[in-house]
């Protein structure tokens, strides 16, 4: 109540301990403003580009594109433009894991760290269960980096001819739920996947295409690893320099 509001003890400084104080949590708060702002903007420009760079509507062609590319788009089967290794997958019980230094990727991404690997390399991964197929809430599609384990529930492939980049920019832009085979939850099996129609450029565009987007990811984590320091150091400081 405002009653107990008012009557609550609280411990202060000197005026100005207090000036100083709020002079530097106010440039802290500017900085995360400003690091928030930039993030929001790139995230923007991102989805932007991943609209406009990518046909739609049942186009051949997207509304922008590089200099020096004006062919249509071609219409595929996923399974015919990229190479499974579902087959290499091996899932691990959690009982069974020895922890170490190599990721162990599931349906969601990275879920806990093994001691040991069965791929090495750059390969895409698409979710093969769970809600986020129908829900969308998170990324579906991962992109790895050397050494990592992955069990069976995400589906592990690589382009033929182009840029896994590209494929997985690709891949996050398909809605997946009219093609949900799950009952107890959302499945996206192998056939299915498989089967997907796509539209892709020739290798080339889509190295240029995925140029791009890289370029765009690694500003957008730069900033976001930028904002979470920020925000830490905000966190310690109101711990130190508070009773």
């Amino acid at each position: 109540t405002k009653g107990d509001m008012e009557s609550k003890s609280v411990t202060i400084p000197n005026i100005d301990e207090q000036n100083q104080i709020g002079t530097f949590f106010q440039h802290l708060d500017h900085l995360i403003t400003l690091h928030q702002r930039k993030l929001v903007k790139l995230k923007k420009l991102k989805q932007g580009y991943l609209q406009k760079m990518f046909p739609k509507n049942g186009s051949k062609f997207p509304q922008l594109r590089f200099a020096g590319f004006a062919d249509a788009w071609e219409q595929r089967k996923l399974g015919e433009i990229t190479i499974s290794f579902d087959s290499q997958r091996v899932p691990l019980e959690s009982s069974t894991r020895q922890s170490g230094s190599y990721p162990y990727y599931g349906a969601t991404g990275v879920i806990d760290s093994v001691n040991d690997y069965i791929f090495d390399g750059e390969y895409v991964l698409l979710a093969e269960d769970g809600a986020n197929i129908v829900t969308r809430t998170s990324p579906i599609a991962y992109l790895t980096h050397g050494k990592f384990w992955l069990n069976n529930h995400a589906h592990i492939m690589k382009v033929r001819e182009g840029s896994d980049y590209f494929l997985l920019s690709l891949l996050e832009k398909i809605d997946y739920s009219k093609f949900n085979s799950g009952t107890a939850q959302p499945k996206l099996n192998s056939k299915t996947v498989s089967g997907l129609n796509v539209m892709i450029p020739t290798a080339q565009e889509q190295m240029h295409i995925a140029a791009l987007l890289r370029s765009l990811d690694k500003a957008i984590a730069l900033h976001q690893r930028k904002l979470e320091k920020l925000q830490e150091l905000k966190k310690g400081y109101l711990q130190m320099m508070f009773c």
